[in-house]
């Protein structure tokens, strides 16, 4: 994570005011606005490529939901 308390601390004081000129109503903004904050700070390392990973769950997950699929309708090709 690359995240600095000078930004923090501007999101901090931004999301303090408008919480109090608004009498509370900004609350679900600033609270989205920290976490974008936090989220735009990480950063992920992997060994390999994020479009390889991507893939492979979606193999997987495809996989699963065929299997669900033909239990749900009771289809058995004996394959």
């Amino acid at each position: 994570s690359r995240l600095r308390v000078a930004d923090v601390m501007k999101l901090t004081l931004k999301n303090t005011l408008l919480l109090g000129l608004t009498l509370g109503l900004y609350w679900p903004f600033a609270y989205i606005a920290m976490t974008r904050l936090r989220l735009q700070a990480v950063r992920v390392h992997t060994r390999y490529p994020l479009d390889m990973l991507q893939a492979e769950v979606l193999v997987s997950t495809q996989e699963t939901a065929g299997d669900a699929a033909g239990e749900l309708l009771g289809a058995d090709l004996g394959l």
